[in-house]
């Protein structure tokens, strides 16, 4: 909830360095807390899981994404995409990936 908070407050700097910054700073500070428990729960366990995926997810988020991401994951999806057997199922991906995008920004942003 703070980072929504956050979010909201920090609106104006629409594709700054500024709202992305603060919201990684605090979800890396809240992991680095949640994995420094001696013995985690199972619950704990899944959601210190949960959190380490979604740190995957900042790669998808502008500004970084429209600055790196974007042309390095083309630039994968390219060689993969001309390759016999794994073309076939990365095409698909290709394809989709500016929707997909579309949609998690839209509920991040949200």
């Amino acid at each position: 909830w703070y980072q929504r908070r956050v979010r909201v407050s920090l609106g104006v700097f629409r594709g700054s360095w500024v709202p992305f910054s603060l919201a990684l700073l605090m979800d890396a500070f809240s992991l680095h807390r949640l994995s420094a428990v001696e013995h985690p729960s199972e619950r704990q366990e899944v959601e210190l899981w949960r959190r380490k995926v979604a740190m995957v997810t900042y790669l998808l988020r502008s500004p970084l994404y429209d600055r790196f991401t974007e042309r390095q994951l083309e630039a994968v999806m390219g060689v993969l995409n001309s390759l016999p057997v794994v073309g076939l199922l990365t095409d698909g991906l290709t394809d989709y990936l500016p929707e997909w995008r579309g949609l998690y920004t839209y509920l991040w942003s949200s």
